[in-house]
């Protein structure tokens, strides 16, 4: 693991860092609902983060991740470089491959599911006319000694006392 980090560009590890962060945090979120089955990921993938960051830390490259963006500082020369662009659009690949192998049934049995819920939709729709929808009628609020009135008023004709 370490070999194939250090393999690596700066760039290409400040990005790996940053879709580590947000797997984390997806992780995180996933964990709290109960959804999240390998528990076992977690540390690994903070492990890795951290293996990233020492790697960059013996090159002398400072990462700061901020509203501003994401900049890579070069310690021996001074020399900013801001890769926020770098980062997001390793970013948008990984969503885009995620969305990708989500469309895609991975088995044969979910593939004949896929296709009769398809077949199914199709038949309802040919079926049924189209329902409207109601529309929505914003009502005024009613101020706050009006209500008491109405209380007043309801309580007498119902006999609920005074």
């Amino acid at each position: 693991m370490n070999k194939e980090l250090r393999t690596k560009t700066n760039e290409e590890l400040c990005s790996l860092i940053m879709r580590l962060k947000l797997q984390l945090l997806e992780s995180r979120f996933r964990m709290a609902s109960g959804e999240l089955e390998k528990t076992h990921t977690l540390p690994e993938i903070r492990k890795t983060i951290a293996r990233a960051l020492t790697i960059l830390n013996e090159r002398q490259i400072k990462l700061s991740i901020g509203t501003h963006g994401i900049t890579m500082r070069n310690l021996k020369t001074n020399e900013v470089k801001s890769i926020t662009n770098v980062v997001q659009d390793s970013l948008k690949a990984v969503t885009a491959d995620k969305k990708a192998t989500a469309t895609k049934p991975t088995t044969v049995k979910e593939a004949i599911n896929e296709a009769t819920v398809a077949k199914s939709v199709v038949k309802d729709d040919v079926t049924k006319p189209p329902v409207a929808t109601p529309i929505v009628v914003k009502k005024e609020l009613k101020s706050h000694m009006d209500k008491k009135v109405e209380k007043q008023i309801i309580r007498k004709t119902v006999g609920g006392g005074s």
